[in-house]
C-alpha cells in the first residue's frame, strides 16, 4: 500500500497537532493556532462545544472559549481525530468507500458515548480511538478493493471473525494491522495503548471492540440480526454493569449528541433510526441501505463548512473581549482572545503580538499566529533604534502604519515570504507598550477596513491592561 502511495500522509496541521499531544510544554495558544489555520477544523470545534453534550448557558463562538470549557485534552484530541478523518474523506470517491468512512465516524461517536457512561475521564480518547479502530478498515477498501471485499463477504457470512478474515486474505490480523497504521501516522502513546488493549487504556479495549462491532452492523460490514443486536446488549450491560442499559436510546443519544455527524454527512435521526432497524431486523443487506443513504450525502464533506462572514465574525470578538475586560479576565486570556480575531476575522498570512522587554531595547515576539508553523513568536525581534523600521514608526506616533516591505528588511518576515505589512500599535495610557505585526503575502494587500478591526481590537488590549494596572475609565 505505501508503494502504491495508497496511505494518506498526515498534513503539517495534524501532524503538528501529533506533536503537539506529546509536548508537556505546549500551551493554548499553540493550539489555538494550529486549530485556526483550518477554517473546518475551527468550525468543526466550535459546532462540539455548543453541541447538547456540552450545553453551554451562553454560545461558544471562540477556540479560545470552547478550551476554557471543554479542557486542553478534550479539545487537542478531538481536533486530532476529526483532522484525521477529513484526511481521509478526501479519498471516500466511491459509494462503499462512503459508508465506511462514515461507519468509521460513527464508531468513533458510540466509543466516546459508551465512555461518557463509564465516567471516563476524556471521552475525546475514545472517540479517537473508536475512529481509529475502523480506519484501516477505510484503506484496505480503497488501496485493495477486491481483496477487502472477500474480506467483507467472508466476515458477513459468518464464517470468519473480522481477525481470522483479515489473516486469511491479507496475512496479517486487522488488529495488528490498525497498531500498524497508527504507528505509521506516530498517533500519540495514549491512542496507540487503548488500540492494543494495553497500558492504563487497555480496560477500554473491550467498549472499543462493542462500539466498533455495532457500528459495522448498522453499515452492513458485520452480520446484524435481534439475536445479534441483543447479544451485544446484553454483553454492554455486563461492562457497564447497568442492567438498565437500552441499546437503541444509547445509539439515538450518543449521535444526537454530536452535531458533526448530522453536519459532515447530512444523516437525520430518521436516517440513523432506519440504520439501526435494518440491523436489527437482519433480513436486508444492510451496506446496500448505507449506500442509498450516503449517495445523497457524500456531496456534503469534502468541504464541511460553511464560509464564515468576517463582518459578523469580528463583531463577536469585540463583544467577547468587552465582556473579558469587564470581568478582569487574566490579560493572557484577553491576548489569546486577540489573536485569535486576527486570524479569523483579518486573515494575515502572519500575526506577531510584540511587546516591547523591561529595558525598553526590543519589541519581541510574545504571540504568533498563521502559517509560520516551524517558527516561534521569539523569533520576531526589532530594536526600538532603528528609525528604519515601520513598527518603531508606529509604535512612535501612536497610529497604524500600512505598507510593504520593500526597504525593510527582517529575515524572521522574509522567510515567510511576506511582502506587505500593517502594524498596529498598543498604547497603554499614553505610552506604546507594544503591537500587532500583520505580514500578508503578495496579491493580498491590507485594507483600511483592516487596519480599524485590528486598531479595535489592540485597543480592548490596551484596556485590558489598563485594567490591570488599576487604572480606571475616569483617571487614565
Amino acid at each position: 500500500m505505501l508503494a502504491q502511495g495508497r496511505v494518506p500522509a498526515l498534513d503539517a496541521n495534524v501532524t503538528e497537532l501529533c506533536t503537539l499531544t506529546g509536548d508537556p510544554l505546549t500551551r493554548v495558544a499553540d493550539l489555538t493556532n494550529v486549530i485556526l489555520r483550518d477554517p473546518a477544523l475551527t468550525t468543526s470545534i466550535l459546532t462540539e462545544a455548543n453541541s447538547a453534550r456540552y450545553s453551554p448557558v451562553h454560545p461558544i463562538r471562540t477556540v479560545s472559549s470552547a478550551l476554557v470549557m471543554m479542557g486542553f485534552d478534550r479539545v487537542h484530541l478531538m481536533a486530532l481525530g476529526v483532522s484525521i478523518f477529513r484526511l481521509a474523506s478526501r479519498d471516500a470517491r466511491s459509494l462503499d468507500l462512503y459508508r465506511v468512512l462514515v461507519g468509521s465516524y460513527l464508531s468513533g461517536v458510540l466509543s466516546r458515548g459508551l465512555g461518557a457512561l463509564t465516567a471516563y475521564p476524556n471521552p475525546e480518547e475514545l472517540f479517537v480511538a473508536g475512529l481509529l479502530a475502523e480506519m484501516p478498515r477505510f484503506l484496505l477498501a480503497g488501496a485493495l478493493t477486491e481483496k477487502y471485499r472477500q474480506m467483507e463477504q467472508k466476515v458477513v457470512a459468518r464464517t470468519h471473525t473480522l481477525n481470522t478474515a483479515c489473516y486469511e486474505t491479507f496475512g496479517i490480523s486487522y488488529d495488528d494491522f490498525s497498531l500498524e497504521v497508527a504507528r505509521f501516522w506516530q498517533l500519540p502513546s495514549e491512542i496507540v495503548d487503548m488500540l492494543s488493549g494495553n497500558g492504563r487504556n487497555g480496560t477500554c479495549a473491550p467498549l472499543l471492540r462493542e462500539a466498533r462491532q455495532l457500528s459495522e452492523m448498522m453499515f452492513g460490514s458485520q452480520p446484524a440480526g435481534e439475536a445479534a443486536l441483543g447479544a451485544a446488549e446484553s454483553r454492554l450491560k455486563a461492562l457497564l454493569h447497568r442492567d438498565d442499559f437500552d441499546l437503541p436510546a444509547f445509539v439515538r443519544k450518543a449521535c444526537g449528541d454530536d452535531s458533526n455527524l448530522s453536519r459532515f454527512f447530512n444523516l437525520s435521526d430518521g436516517d440513523l433510526e432506519m440504520l439501526l432497524r435494518i440491523a436489527e431486523w437482519g433480513k436486508v443487506d444492510g451496506a446496500q441501505v448505507a449506500n442509498m443513504l450516503a449517495s445523497h450525502s457524500r456531496s456534503e464533506i469534502p468541504a464541511g463548512v460553511e464560509p464564515e462572514s468576517p463582518k459578523v465574525t469580528i463583531g463577536e470578538y469585540l463583544t467577547e473581549l468587552s465582556l473579558a475586560g469587564r470581568r478582569h479576565n487574566d490579560i493572557n486570556h484577553i491576548l489569546l482572545l486577540a489573536q485569535e480575531a486576527i486570524q479569523r476575522c483579518v486573515g494575515p498570512a502572519v500575526a506577531v503580538a510584540a511587546f516591547a522587554d523591561r529595558p525598553r531595547h526590543r519589541l519581541v515576539g510574545r504571540f504568533l499566529s498563521g502559517r509560520a508553523s516551524a517558527a516561534q513568536a521569539t523569533d520576531f525581534a526589532v530594536s526600538l533604534a532603528d528609525e528604519s523600521s515601520p513598527v518603531v514608526r508606529a509604535l512612535r506616533s501612536g497610529k497604524p502604519v500600512r505598507s510593504s516591505t520593500c526597504g525593510w528588511e527582517h529575515p524572521f518576515l522574509r522567510s515567510i515570504g511576506v511582502s506587505t505589512l500593517l502594524v498596529v500599535p498598543i498604547v497603554v495610557c499614553g505610552e506604546g507598550v507594544g503591537a500587532y505585526v500583520l505580514g500578508g503575502q503578495e496579491g493580498r494587500p491590507f485594507t483600511a477596513q483592516d487596519e480599524l478591526w485590528t486598531e479595535a481590537i489592540a485597543g480592548h488590549v490596551a484596556s485590558g491592561f489598563e485594567i490591570l494596572r488599576g487604572v480606571g475609565p475616569a483617571n487614565r
